[in-house]
């Protein structure tokens, strides 16, 4: 997808995607042939796993645990012996809406953007003006009303965030309805169902905050206004601004749409194959590999109960958390010769 822009005037143009979206038209498959290309995918993923001992490292497989081990996530086994990973969706897709471009201020903003120019200068020759802050600061205090001149840049922020809100919302209905989500091609996934929202967006039109009136809600970082969609607060407080409707989390960088969405990426059929994956990693290849050496041996020696444990809480502990930076406890603890210590490793 090419970069993306968002304008405002008068209502949202997705100008440079504008191009790319055409051709995706033209090139859309049907979800028939949607589906085909998973499933092609999840066999030829599966053909590769399957050979279990594969030492080359696979870019494809790094890269896919990389990116979804940037946030928090979990990983489970279900009673069929499948291993998949659960997460919140919407770091991830802010996260592609910043590599393509899109507006700074859906992701970070300051007093200076919303117009209370106590700060003055720009970057390092910034200066505060103690007055102007001061006279803001006990506004806000009183829950004062904010300047009429003011109102339009508060709406364009406003609507900034309401706009990325509905396409991300939108975004993630999509990536819940696909038949299958592969940890190897979510970030496609994310890609394809951007461009479905925009489309969307773009044929049925956007929705629209209209500001009448603003109040501060305490502090300087929160503002709430009265639009004709019901009360707007912007909170600045977070690595995201916040929004709230009516006073429930619409927007921020793990609530959408009002709700904490959840998705379930498969990452492997069984035990084994979750193993080979991990051993395809170029940051846990070696702790996998030194993992099925030793469980191996625990198996000729007919310890395969225990074997099977260490092998699923390693799977699990190398998908939630760095699992290199035990490096050199899982090695002691597979010197001394208890599997039970090894075991307790990873718990």
């Amino acid at each position: 997808m090419k970069k993306l822009s968002l304008i405002l005037i008068p209502f949202l143009l997705f100008a440079d995607i504008q191009t790319s979206t055409q051709k995706s038209n033209q090139k859309s498959k049907s979800e028939k042939e949607q589906l085909q290309q998973q499933e092609q995918l999840q066999h030829q993923q599966s053909k590769t796993l399957t050979q279990g001992k594969e030492k080359s490292i696979n870019k494809n497989v790094t890269q896919s645990l990389s990116f979804i081990k940037s946030f928090n996530r979990t990983a489970s086994k279900s009673a069929t012996g499948t291993w998949t990973i659960q997460l919140n969706p919407i770091p991830y897709i802010l996260l592609e809406l910043q590599n393509l471009g899109w507006d700074r201020q859906a992701f970070f903003l300051t007093n200076k953007d919303l117009g209370f120019n106590f700060i003055e200068g720009e970057d390092d020759d910034e200066v505060i003006d103690l007055n102007a802050k001061e006279f803001y600061t006990q506004k806000a205090q009183i829950r004062g009303k904010i300047e009429r001149d003011k109102l339009q840049k508060i709406q364009k922020l406003i609507n900034i965030l309401y706009i990325t809100g509905q396409l991300v919302d939108r975004t993630t209905t999509y990536l819940k309805h696909f038949p299958s989500l592969n940890f190897l091609d979510f970030r496609k996934k994310i890609d394809f169902a951007l461009k479905r929202a925009y489309q969307d967006l773009e044929k049925n039109g956007v929705k629209k905050a209209y500001v009448y009136s603003c109040n501060f809600g305490g502090n300087l970082d929160t503002i709430s206004c009265n639009t004709n969609k019901g009360i707007f607060t912007l909170k600045l407080t977070d690595s995201v601004p916040n929004l709230l409707i009516n006073g429930y989390l619409y927007y921020s960088s793990s609530n959408i749409g009002f709700t904490k969405p959840t998705l379930t990426l498969s990452f492997a059929t069984n035990l084994n194959q979750a193993l080979s994956l991990l051993e395809q990693n170029a940051q846990t290849a070696s702790i996998a590999r030194m993992i099925r050496e030793y469980t191996q041996k625990l198996e000729s020696e007919g310890k395969t109960k225990i074997a099977n444990e260490i092998k699923s809480r390693f799977v699990e502990k190398a998908l939630t958390t760095n699992i290199t930076t035990q490096t050199n406890a899982i090695v002691n603890a597979i010197n001394s010769g208890s599997p039970i210590a090894v075991l307790n490793i990873f718990k």
